[in-house]
C-alpha cells in the first residue's frame, strides 16, 4: 500500500488551502453575523425571522460560488460549473410556480405591498382568521376555531385576499321581509336595531324586489374589529328582538303553512321581560379572546414595538441639554415595555 509522502501532502494542502480558508471565513461571519441578529432581537424584540430566511438563502448562493470559485479546478472546468449553477438558478426561478421559490418570491411581494399585518382579518378561498405570523414562505392564521393554518405565500398572491383592517369595517346583516309591510317602517327599525350594537353610521339598503319578498340589509360602520364575529351575532340579535317586538313576523322567503289556523296567527318567538338588547348583547368578554388568543397576543407585541421604537427615537432627538428626569421616565417606560413584551412572548410560547 502506498502512502503519500510529505511533498505530496503539502501540494494537497497547498491546492485545496484557499477552499478551506474562504469556507472557514464564510462560517465565521456567519457566526459573527446569527449572533448580531439574535442579540440585536433580544434587544429590541423585533421579529427578524423574515430577514433571517433571507439571509440564510443569499449566504447559501455565496457559499456556493466561493467553493466553485476556490476549489482547484481548471479555468474550463470552473467556467463549467459557474454556468451550470447560472441555468440551475435561472430554473428554479422559471419553474417557481411550484416551488420554494415562488413562495419566496411571493413573500418578498406581500412583503412590499403590504396590504395586511398582524392582527388583521383575513378571508383567502375557503379561509378565515386572524394573521398571526408573516415567514418568507407563509403566512399563519389563526381561524375561529381556535386552529392555526399555515397558507403558503403563493396562494395569497394567486386568489384573492379580503382583508380586515384594524382600523374598521362595515358590518351586515341581510333579511327578507314581506311586501305587506311599508319599507320606511322597516327601515327605522332596522336602524334601531344597528344603533342598539353600538355601530356608527347605520344605513339600510332594499337590495333587491323578490318575487315574494323584499331584501333589505342594514350596515353600520364598526370601529373596533377585535369582536367582529360577536358584534355581527349580535347585530342579527338585536335585528330578531327588534322586529318581534313590533309584532313583525319573518315568514320570508318562504312559509308553508301545514295546519289550518287563523287569520290573525303569528309565529314570533316569545320574549321573556328582561334588558334591553343592547344591555342583554354585552360584549364584555367576547369569544374572540378565546378564538384569536394567539392573533390577539401577537398584535399586541406589534404594537408595543412600535412604541418601543417611538420612545427610542424620542430620547434620540433629545436635546444633551433636556432634563434628566425626561430622559429618565421614557428608559423606565422602555423597560416596562421590554417586560411586556417578553411576557406575552413566554404566553405565546406555552
Amino acid at each position: 500500500m502506498d502512502f503519500l509522502n510529505f511533498d505530496q501532502i503539502a501540494q494537497l494542502t497547498t491546492q485545496f488551502l484557499p477552499l478551506l480558508a474562504t469556507v472557514a471565513l464564510l462560517l465565521f461571519f456567519n457566526f459573527v453575523i446569527k449572533q448580531f441578529l439574535k442579540r440585536k432581537m433580544q434587544r429590541t424584540h423585533q421579529d427578524n425571522r423574515f430577514s433571517q430566511q433571507i439571509y440564510s438563502l443569499v449566504f447559501f448562493a455565496i457559499l456556493v460560488v466561493a467553493v466553485v470559485v476556490t476549489a482547484p479546478f481548471s479555468d474550463e472546468t470552473q467556467g463549467q460549473l459557474l454556468s451550470l449553477i447560472g441555468i440551475l438558478f435561472t430554473a428554479i426561478i422559471t419553474l417557481s410556480s411550484t416551488s420554494i421559490m415562488s413562495n419566496a418570491m411571493a413573500g418578498l411581494m406581500l412583503r412590499f405591498v403590504n396590504n395586511f399585518s398582524i392582527g388583521d382579518y383575513i378571508h383567502v378561498g375557503d379561509q378565515f382568521g386572524r394573521v398571526t405570523e408573516q415567514g418568507l414562505f407563509h403566512t399563519e392564521i389563526q381561524t375561529e376555531d381556535r386552529d392555526l393554518t399555515t397558507l403558503p405565500n403563493n396562494l395569497l398572491i394567486r386568489d384573492f385576499v379580503k382583508v380586515i383592517h384594524n382600523s374598521g369595517t362595515i358590518v351586515s346583516c341581510t333579511i327578507s321581509l314581506g311586501y305587506d309591510l311599508h319599507h320606511k317602517h322597516i327601515e327605522s327599525l332596522l336602524v334601531e336595531a344597528a344603533e342598539a350594537t353600538d355601530l356608527e353610521d347605520p344605513f339600510v339598503y332594499v337590495k333587491e324586489l323578490g318575487d315574494f319578498s323584499v331584501l333589505y340589509r342594514v350596515s353600520g360602520f364598526l370601529a373596533n374589529t377585535r369582536n367582529l364575529l360577536t358584534i355581527r351575532s349580535v347585530l342579527r340579535c338585536n335585528v330578531l328582538d327588534i322586529l318581534h317586538e313590533h309584532n313583525i313576523e319573518i315568514v320570508s322567503p318562504s312559509y308553508m303553512y301545514q295546519k289550518p289556523m287563523s287569520q290573525d296567527e303569528v309565529h314570533i318567538a316569545k320574549r321573556n321581560v328582561g334588558p334591553s338588547p343592547k344591555e342583554e348583547n354585552d360584549i364584555s368578554s367576547s369569544p374572540e379572546e378565546v378564538m384569536f388568543d394567539k392573533a390577539i397576543s401577537a398584535e399586541t407585541i406589534e404594537r408595543l414595538k412600535q412604541m418601543r421604537e417611538e420612545l427610542t427615537n424620542q430620547i434620540k432627538e433629545l436635546d444633551k441639554t433636556a432634563p434628566k428626569s425626561q430622559l429618565e421616565n421614557k428608559k423606565k417606560r422602555i423597560l416596562k415595555i421590554d417586560q411586556a413584551i417578553k411576557d406575552r412572548q413566554l404566553q405565546n410560547e406555552k
